[in-house]
């Protein structure tokens, strides 16, 4: 949460329609990159989310963070798919050809 002050925690949340937790596992990066250091603090997270909700009385969702159903769909979540973010190591999109 960057060291933000609840207040201004509320001030962005109250943009989204919904506030969403996942499995701790999602963000075991962050141990890993030593952005912080302990799965408490991971869950220190999810409980200032699921306060953000009550506090703007928004629904937080605890997902699975699911990409995709049927098997064969797992291509659009290769590197190099077309709609894959830049974040946490993936390669980005690739340039489509023009229609």
């Amino acid at each position: 949460m960057d060291g933000r002050s609840f207040d201004e925690l509320c001030r962005i949340a109250e943009y989204y329609d919904f506030l969403e937790v996942q499995p701790l596992g999602n963000n075991e990066y962050m141990l890993r990159e030593h952005l912080v250091d302990s799965i408490e603090k991971i869950q220190e997270f999810n409980r200032t989310v699921i306060r953000l909700g009550e506090a703007l009385n928004k629904p937080v969702v605890a997902t699975g963070d699911v990409h995709f159903q049927d098997p064969e769909d797992s291509v659009y979540r290769q590197p190099g798919a077309p709609l894959l973010p830049h974040h946490r190591g993936y390669a980005g999109p690739v340039q489509l050809p023009a229609a």
